[in-house]
């Protein structure tokens, strides 16, 4: 391990790990169920909720759109990054959260955590300011989340900040994240100055950023899924949206880069991708060298999908994190009834 990925790991533990005060001020925890908490794992940025708008006609209009798909392509390497966060346990003020985290290289994976933290009412704000201005030098805000959805935001801007050091290792590479380069969607949601300095930083060194949404619905005029005619079309497709994108009931959401429709294998999944270009390729012509720079699983490339299974929390860590938490720190397990059935059983 070289000392800069040591040094980066040591600083990346000390923001997220609480102090054994921390913990041990919990008094009692009540663990969250294994099965509930592999079912619940926060692992992206998510605009399933959103419906997008696209002003084009109908099929026939979208196929008049598609990219050339057989000019010449350039082979580069291409890296992934992606996180996860869970609720562990719920305490008397609180729940304890573990984050976790994977950078998939050409040669090797590094992952980072679980880390384990202790997040309350009292002290979300500093977490989250600390981030924003101590961490990405951003002005502080007081729009924070509410507590559940804290491990997810601290999670979120984990991911940020090892999207940044994944892009100081590499040059001329692709860079995949899983998720969209849109802000907006929420006061929650990334900061734009925060991602534009990290957009800018792998342009810098002559990288591109390609993100990719599984959960978006996208919308032809005539009321077709743009994914269902992509689905039907005979090979691979790439369609350029981004003059014909609209998100309903959003007047601020804004996409930090060009944005395609795309199937990216012939029997391949359609998926929203997001582009930022290295500022030397047409976003487009970045899309044609990814496909030929790597392999797929059902039309989503290997390296994402392996910084999926990476950074994922399995069942095993997360009890081990919870054994641990209540083994060091000497802590008594509550297991709280579960009010729904209480009330409800046998109907609920």
């Amino acid at each position: 391990m070289s000392e800069m990925q040591t040094d980066f790991k040591k600083i990346i533990g000390e923001m997220l790990e609480s102090s054994p005060q921390d913990i041990e001020a919990v008094g009692e925890f009540e663990p969250t169920p294994i099965d509930q908490i592999v079912e619940k794992q926060d692992m992206e940025e998510d605009d399933s909720k959103e419906i997008f708008s696209v002003t084009i006609k109908d099929r026939q209009s979208l196929k008049e759109r598609m990219v050339d798909v057989s000019v010449d392509s350039t082979k580069r390497l291409v890296i992934a990054i992606d996180s996860s966060s869970v609720t562990l346990a719920k305490t008397k003020n609180g729940i304890i959260a573990a984050i976790k985290a994977a950078v998939v290289f050409d040669d090797h994976v590094e992952t980072f955590g679980p880390f384990i933290h202790h997040i309350t009412n009292n002290n979300k704000q500093k977490i989250y300011n600390y981030f924003i201005n101590e961490i990405f030098d951003l002005p502080v805000t007081k729009n924070v989340a509410v507590l559940s959805k804290m491990p997810d935001r601290i999670r979120n801007f984990l991911e940020r900040l090892i999207q940044r050091y994944a892009a100081s290792k590499v040059e001329n590479a692709i860079i995949l994240w899983d998720g969209s380069l849109g802000t907006g969607k929420s006061q929650f949601d990334t900061p734009e100055d925060l991602m534009k300095i990290s957009l800018t930083m792998a342009k810098g060194r002559g990288s591109s950023i390609v993100a990719i949404t599984k959960k978006t619905t996208l919308i032809l005029a005539s009321n077709e899924s743009i994914f269902s005619v992509l689905s039907d079309y005979d090979g691979p497709a790439i369609v350029d949206l981004t003059d014909k994108i609209e998100v309903f009931g959003s007047r601020i959401y804004k996409i930090l880069g060009t944005t395609f429709a795309a199937k990216l294998t012939s029997n391949g999944i359609p998926f929203r991708i997001d582009v930022s270009s290295d500022g030397k390729s047409k976003p487009s012509s970045v899309l044609v060298d990814l496909m030929r720079s790597t392999s797929f699983y059902h039309g989503y490339p290997v390296e994402l999908r392996n910084a999926h299974i990476y950074s994922k929390i399995t069942k095993d860590e997360a009890l081990a994190c919870q054994k641990m938490i209540a083994t060091t720190y000497n802590l008594p397990i509550v297991n709280a009834p579960d009010i729904h059935k209480v009330l409800l059983s046998p109907f609920g």
